[in-house]
């Protein structure tokens, strides 16, 4: 029984990562498997969507680069 709920939920989780993976691909988000995998992660452990999707935003414009020192913003 306990595996069949499993098999369910993995099938479940494949099917809504799927839909995602196409509203991805229409909204030309240029995001992949992983990233987006990513972002449910975060918005799932409490993250706000809005900040999820300004970090990466951030990351696209190269404001997140390895060794660069960010400005404060006040």
């Amino acid at each position: 029984m306990e595996e069949c709920m499993l098999g369910k939920k993995r099938k479940d989780t494949a099917e809504a990562l799927g839909a995602l993976r196409e509203i991805s691909t229409m909204l030309n988000t240029g995001l992949n498997e992983r990233a987006l995998v990513t972002c449910v992660a975060l918005t799932e452990k409490g993250a706000p969507p809005e900040s999820v999707a300004k970090v990466i935003l951030e990351i696209r414009e190269g404001r997140h680069l390895p060794g660069r020192v960010m400005p404060d913003s006040d």
